[in-house]
């Protein structure tokens, strides 16, 4: 978890990086990053409020990270705390680790923030670790190298199959073994782990039972779902109160 020294250091070297920049352009990359607020504003939202196109926005975006990466081995030693935490917290998960998760270490809360949307920032302009956003199959996530993420997608795709094969979801420990023997590329517990929480296709239930998310025995849609999926945990009828 983050300190509040580094969370006041964090700070400080962002407000260092955006000093390089005119105020506009300053307030544009703040804005979009969520520095302020920790909540990301749109291209549009933010060219509606200076009366300039969303694409003109992207530009003034790019431009001005290009101009503080021209600058950033003025404060390499400024941001190399953070680039080693983060690398460390990665290889701990074999190279792969959900933001969310990435955030609770951090700052101590998984969901959007300041301080989260600073670590983003500066690992954004270091672009050693690399982001891979939100999608319809993965949650956000970050990864040692693209080679990395490639094959964690890789091993989501063979685990699916595997399980798709399998036809029913599986105790976790039973799916950990059906993914080690899936040929995955990738093959370590954590990974197993990490596959559960950031792949949208493969998840666990309340009961422990991993499998595809699109079975209702892993998310159930509704009441019906829900009843189903005790009734045939509990392998005996109850009252609907005791469901």
């Amino acid at each position: 978890m983050a300190t509040e020294e580094l969370q006041a250091r964090i700070k400080k070297v962002v407000s260092e990086f955006l000093g390089v920049l005119n105020t506009r352009n300053r307030d544009i990359v703040a804005r979009r990053f969520g520095l302020k607020s920790g909540r990301r504003e749109t291209l549009e939202s933010i060219g509606s409020s200076y009366s300039i196109t969303r694409e003109r926005v992207r530009q003034i975006e790019e431009s001005s990270l290009k101009q503080i990466r021209e600058q950033l081995s003025r404060f390499r030693d400024s941001i190399k705390p953070f680039i080693t935490m983060v690398l460390a917290r990665l290889n701990e998960g074999k190279g792969i680790m959900k933001e969310s998760a990435l955030f609770e270490i951090f700052s101590g809360a998984s969901k959007p923030s300041p301080a989260n949307a600073s670590l983003v920032f500066i690992l954004t302009l270091d672009n050693e670790i690399k982001r891979h956003a939100e999608d319809d199959e993965f949650e956000t996530f970050w990864s040692v190298s693209e080679q990395r993420a490639k094959e964690f997608v890789d091993s989501v795709a063979v685990v699916k199959n595997a399980f798709t094969k399998a036809g029913a979801p599986v105790s976790e420990s039973a799916g950990l073994e059906l993914y080690k023997k899936s040929g995955a590329t990738l093959k370590d517990h954590t990974v197993f782990a990490s596959i559960l929480t950031i792949s949208k296709e493969i998840g666990k239930n309340v009961f422990g039972d991993v499998g595809l998310t699109e079975w209702a025995e892993i998310r159930p849609r509704g009441v019906r779902d829900k009843s189903y999926l005790v009734l045939k945990r509990e392998g005996k009828p109850k009252h609907f109160r005791e469901i």
